[in-house]
């Protein structure tokens, strides 16, 4: 946990940026691509005796010299084979023979002195010049900014029913690089023709290679059958390439050329002219003509603009009445706010989320905060802590990102308290406070407040006790408590140290009418893999694999009870039932009659008695719970271990009714799931969020898990 948390430090201070975000480039594919190669043959770069081209809406490349004609003089006359007069023929000299060879005297021969090898000219390598130098920079200088904002102008002039017009389209947006796990666009598109204008959102994904486009008629995202082509020109890796080797290839292939130096907006920019290859999701192949222009002093491309003929594939289905496959384009899109962390939204979670919280907020919208993110091989996902909060807004089905703290509060925050803020709860006032772990040198408490009305997090004073992963809970009178967590010892408390952490006993109260915080009894036991419900009578229950302890608020102490040996549940995920009573389901249950049972138990908190369910479908862990407005629990996804090298993730649901104490089936998700968070929303609906995913291979079988940037809605009946 400390080692990842370090490693999560040290690849937002950018010690590992760079680096990541290399790897992030070479491993994204976009199927609309923009190849480096191609198989026509490239036009020569413009000679150093051109005249520079001006800074303005029209290309800079020049237009090449046409080749002169040929300067053969034409027959005239007929002619044909049977009047061209041959000349007369002459004979032969006659071949002298060869002398007679004279042998060696007393049958020795000299040797004969060999021929020096000649030595061979060695073949000139072409070298990528300045020019390959200047893009280089602003590669290197786009990587490290790893988000801007983008305009772009884009004319199209069609030739169809035999009249030509112009289809003139804005595209406007931010690019956003999230860590080394994904990177995305999202944009508005305006789309003018002679008789309509049109508007849309557009949404880009490069680790799911998806186009969404959002319709506000009906408020859902559909994806697009074909490929934006001029999308592309947003993404740095099909501009400079996904790595140095590749953007060198570029500048051997297309001859890249440079002019002087000019001016742009009262600053001295690099033009440089160049060439790329376009190919469409059909195999068609265009040459465009590209010029870069890259700030002098920053090395930051400023403005790049694209002129040839492309495909309308891409914009067809949503203009009506074109019926032409290609056309003109002339393409114009200016880049700034480089660095900034750009306010961006779009129909999936910025990052691929799970182990994280998500509070519904008064106003309707539902805060996702922290969490951890990863990667995954062989079917273990190695986790990334994050930083990035994010809300999703039902009115327009999109997800924002509040985005990180900038450099100095990030400083301040390690300084003073938070960081991953990993749990939270809704406080009284609707504000939503969260509770982590930050530091540098050494691991150190935090805590943070949420406020809708201004979208942003402002620090809490710290508790006493550091503590990753804590149980939060809100009590009936307002206040907070925190209990539970992990805690890595203090003779191993650098973040670089890679100790076992250990579970917290301290528990402590913060009271957000005062903003202090005051300790109370700690628990008895304390355990790693423990959850916390409020029971109705506004005591706190807390389960363990084994044992459960309640806390009462108003004499302070904890009292512990044990679950019967043969209705024990390990990593146990508890509910409060409106009769007060509470639901607990977990991974495994075992009695040595039967071996194994997929069931959950009901404790009583009043009585101190236990009572088993009828029999889940399945043993989950990792799963949710969620109190329906009728009384039911309707329980999520998870996961079991039927095997050490191969866990199952379920897409299924299933219902308890406590009148009947039994299960039944419940609606079946889209994709896998455990680790998600679910929100019950107003109007019935579940809102699952995240989680951990596992793929199936093509013989139906289960297959490596992933962590999932998804969100869906399910609808218990």
């Amino acid at each position: 946990m400390a080692y990842l948390f370090t490693a999560a430090m040290d690849l937002y201070r950018g010690r590992n940026r760079k680096a990541g975000l290399a790897g992030l480039w070479a491993g994204l594919i976009i199927a609309l691509s923009i190849a480096c190669g191609g198989e026509t043959e490239p036009t020569a770069a413009p000679s150093a005796t051109d005249s520079p081209p001006r800074i303005d809406t029209t290309t800079v490349a020049p237009t090449p010299t046409a080749p002169l004609l040929p300067t053969n003089t034409p027959t005239t006359g007929a002619v044909s084979a049977s009047n061209i007069p041959f000349p007369p023929r002459t004979p032969l000299p006659t071949p002298t023979p060869w002398p007679t060879a004279t042998p060696c005297p007393e049958g020795i021969c000299p040797t004969a002195t060999p021929r020096p090898t000649a030595t061979p000219t060695p073949t000139p390598t072409p070298t990528p010049g300045v020019a390959f130098g200047i893009m280089e920079l602003a590669r290197e200088e786009t990587g490290e900014a790893g988000s801007f904002m983008f305009e772009m102008d884009i004319v199209l002039n069609i030739q169809a029913g035999g009249r030509t017009f112009d289809i003139s389209m804005t595209y406007t947006g931010g690019f956003q690089s999230s860590a080394f796990l994904s990177s995305h666009s999202d944009a508005n598109l305006t789309i003018t023709t002679p008789s309509e204008t049109s508007q849309y959102r557009v949404f880009t994904d490069a680790w799911t290679d998806t186009y969404l486009v959002f319709d506000p008629a009906v408020r859902e995202w559909r994806e697009m059958e074909e490929k934006l082509l001029f999308s592309a020109f947003v993404d740095p890796i099909e501009v400079f390439g996904s790595s140095s080797n590749a953007l060198e290839n570029l500048a051997r292939t297309r001859h890249l050329d440079i002019t002087d130096i000019q001016s742009l907006d009262d600053s001295d920019v690099q033009v440089v002219l160049g060439k790329l290859t376009a190919e469409d999701v059909s195999g068609a192949i265009s040459d465009l003509d590209v010029t870069y222009i890259i700030g002098a002093q920053d090395m930051r491309l400023r403005r790049m603009d694209v002129k040839g003929d492309v495909s309308l594939r891409g914009i067809a289905p949503l203009v009506s009445g074109i019926e032409a496959t290609q056309g003109a384009m002339d393409l114009s899109v200016r880049f700034h706010g480089y660095g900034e962390y750009t306010y961006t939204s779009g129909p999936h979670l910025m990052t691929p989320l799970f182990s994280h919280g998500a509070v519904l907020l008064d106003d309707g919208r539902v805060l996702v905060t922290s969490g951890w993110s990863g990667v995954a091989n062989n079917n273990v996902i190695v986790p990334v802590l994050t930083f990035v909060d994010q809300i999703y807004d039902f009115s327009t089905a999109t997800w924002s990102s509040l985005g990180p703290p900038t450099e100095d509060e990030f400083a301040e925050w390690f300084e003073d308290g938070p960081g991953v803020l990993s749990s939270a709860v809704e406080l009284t006032d609707g504000r939503v406070m969260a509770v982590g772990i930050g530091g540098e040198d050494e691991i150190v408490s935090a805590a943070a407040v949420f406020d809708p009305a201004q979208n942003s997090w402002m620090p809490l004073p710290s508790p006493s006790t550091p503590r990753a992963l804590p149980n939060v809970i809100l009590l009936l009178d307002g206040r907070v408590l925190v209990a539970g967590g992990e805690f890595t010892p203090e003779s191993e408390s650098s973040l670089g140290a890679s100790g076992s952490p250990e579970p917290v006993k301290a528990v402590e109260i913060f009271d957000p009418a005062t903003g202090e915080w005051s300790q109370a009894t700690s628990t008895n036991e304390s355990d790693q893999d423990q959850s916390i419900v409020l029971l109705g009578d506004g005591r706190v229950l807390i389960v363990r694999s084994g044992s459960v302890e309640v806390y009462n608020p108003s004499t302070d102490t904890w009292t512990l009870t044990t679950m019967p040996a043969d209705l024990l549940v390990s990593s146990p995920v508890p509910i409060t039932l409106n009769d007060g009573r509470v639901l607990i389901t977990g991974r495994l249950s075992y009695d040595s009659p039967t071996g194994r049972i997929n069931g959950a138990v009901i404790y009583d908190p009043h009585t101190d008695t236990w009572t088993p369910t009828g029999p889940m479908t399945h043993a989950r862990m990792s799963h949710t719970l969620t109190l329906l407005p009728d009384g039911r629990v309707i329980a999520v996804g998870g996961e079991d271990s039927l095997d050490s090298f191969q866990p199952v993730i379920y897409s299924t649901t299933e219902i308890y009714d406590p009148d009947a104490n039994s299960w039944s089936p419940g609606p079946n998700l889209s994709e896998p799931r455990s680790s998600h968070s679910a929100t019950l929303l107003p109007d019935g609906r579940i809102f699952l969020v995240g989680g951990i995913g596992q793929m199936l291979n093509d013989a139906g079988q289960l297959g490596e898990r992933y962590p999932t940037n998804s969100s869906e809605f399910i609808h218990p009946q």
